[in-house]
């Protein structure tokens, strides 16, 4: 996972492991059932039905996830004819039982309590059909191509894993060790489960993503990230089984581990520069660094007035992340009971129409904050702080206003 989504409170890391170890119950499950050994085999779809019952409570979208694991499993059975009718019935209750429970007492909460669902899909007339591939443009075009370091390594990985693939697909056949879960069942039962994830993935940007959305790619890439555990565990699992067998010592596992967990506390520190994305990207780095000069103006919005938000920050791409950072700095509730955002390319005019009809009495303009330009020339630009006038339509007054100065590290204003 990457560290700066690993270290949030978003739950795709957490599913992202849950799932991995769940496929990874459910293969040895269909290894140990093809086998014949039955009870072996009722145990891990038990261990499997357990954890997608836990997927489903971390959250109600990995319902597709726990199908794809559940439809992938039903799908190898019947093709490859493992276990008796009665034994498939009994195992496809172990998986779908629990989530289908814990997903039913779920839904009676959110109903007694009317709470709307997670996802709300437009109107089939407004669907985006094309979005999928604006989506793959921006993402492959944009993203990838701006950090080529991590898109080369991805396009490695990438090629490895289909070669290593097939490789292990000629090679190991139908034969297996009791010790890992069967190379072929594990190889497609993760690709049954990454298609139906991309497809859902691509359904939702048809479907529910905004057209801005769609056109930022956003999020593609921490959503695409709960299927690395998975494909590196099932990786890990494929390459034992073309690998000599060796006796391993408890005391060299024993340290091999401790290392593994050592390296892994270490990956805050190491990592630091790359999942602080306040200092990574010069734009939001550039909005701190104002917000700190801008604070005895700032303050005076400190006091919540009803019902309403006191102040806007606004820019063209990134006027929610310098919110947030403004919230955060200022250590301001992280709502928007203070603090809202307009990313809009719009002229000033129509931004500050915008904040007299949302009642605000404060507009930050950062619309000069642009990242190619503060990545050139690490000069940050004069940004103002604007008041709200007396009547509808009046130019907003300048309340502060900063000086172009050169773009300061992180330390200037500390965390």
């Amino acid at each position: 996972m990457d560290p700066r989504i690993g270290f949030t409170a978003y739950t795709d890391t957490p599913s992202a492991t849950i799932a991995a170890i769940t496929v990874l119950a459910a293969a040895y499950g269909l290894g140990a059932a093809r086998r014949g050994a039955s009870a072996a085999a009722t145990g891990w779809f038990g261990w499997a039905g357990l954890l997608s019952l836990t997927l489903i409570l971390l959250r109600q979208t990995n319902l597709v996830l726990v199908a794809a694991i559940a439809g992938g499993c039903g799908l190898i059975a019947l093709i490859r004819k493992i276990g008796a009718l009665r034994s498939r019935v009994r195992w496809a209750l172990l998986l779908v039982a629990p989530p289908a429970l814990g997903d039913l007492i779920w839904q009676l909460h959110l109903l007694a309590a009317r709470i709307g669902p997670d996802i709300s899909p437009r109107p089939l007339v407004a669907w985006d059909w094309s979005a999928p591939i604006t989506v793959a443009r921006a993402f492959f075009g944009d993203r990838l191509a701006g950090n080529p370091l991590l898109g080369s390594a991805a396009l490695v990985l990438a090629a490895v894993a289909t070669g290593g693939g097939i490789v292990v697909w000629r090679r190991r056949g139908e034969d297996e060790e009791r010790c890992l879960p069967p190379p072929r069942v594990l190889m497609v039962l993760t690709g049954i489960v990454s298609g139906c994830f991309v497809a859902f993935l691509a359904w939702s940007y048809i479907a529910v993503f905004s057209p801005i959305e769609v056109a930022a790619a956003a999020s593609l890439w921490r959503y695409l990230s709960e299927l690395g555990p998975m494909l590196v565990l099932a990786g890990g699992c494929i390459l034992f089984t073309l690998t000599p067998r060796r006796a391993i010592d408890r005391r060299t596992a024993l340290a091999v581990s401790a290392l593994g967990a050592l390296l892994l506390l270490l990956l805050p520190v190491v990592a630091r520069s790359y999942y602080r994305l306040d200092c990574r990207f010069p734009d939001v780095a550039a909005a701190r660094a104002s917000v700190a000069q801008l604070r005895p103006a700032l303050e005076a919005f400190a006091a919540p007035a009803p019902n309403r938000a006191r102040l806007a920050v606004v820019n063209a791409t990134m006027g929610d992340w310098m919110a947030y950072a403004l919230a955060f700095d200022l250590r301001w509730p992280a709502s928007d009971q203070l603090v809202r955002f307009r990313v809009r390319d719009e002229p000033l005019a129509d931004s500050e129409a915008w904040a007299w009809d949302q009642g605000l009495d404060g507009l930050l303009d950062f619309r000069s904050l642009d990242r190619a330009a503060l990545a050139g020339r690490r000069i940050v630009p004069a940004v103002s702080l604007l008041g709200r006038p007396r009547a509808k339509g009046d130019s907003w007054p300048v309340l502060a206003a900063t000086q172009p100065r050169p773009l300061p590290s992180c330390a200037a204003w500390g965390r």
